[in-house]
């Protein structure tokens, strides 16, 4: 399929970036913890802006190694939400410490 017969999604087609993000990142599986980070803050910096406003300014975001700075050799910490009788706590237990929360302590109320 040549460039010309690609089909694309209608909200890509205005901006060469756009056609770029769509063609080569859209809808594909991130498994790579730098690239994950990297949408981690640029979908942050959306916050009520429009993406084509982020992706333009994707290389200040991406100036500083984000992830050397906040992510490398931290350990990491993640939240699972959902009940105790649904989650293997012992599967999840092999993966470091769990401290289980109240709704209160997540949420604040």
């Amino acid at each position: 399929m040549s460039q010309k017969d690609t089909r694309r999604c209608d909200w890509c087609k205005a901006d060469p970036i756009y056609l770029k993000y769509h063609d080569e990142e859209w809808g594909r599986e991130v498994t790579n913890d730098h690239k994950m980070f990297e949408f981690l803050v640029l979908e942050s910096a959306q916050a009520g802006l429009n993406w084509i406003t982020i992706l333009k300014r994707r290389n200040a975001y991406c100036a500083e190694p984000l992830l050397d700075k906040y992510v490398k050799n931290r350990p990491y910490t993640y939240c699972i939400l959902g009940d105790s009788k649904d989650l293997d706590l012992k599967s999840l237990d092999k993966t470091g410490m769990i401290k289980k929360l109240t709704q209160e302590e997540i949420f604040g109320y």
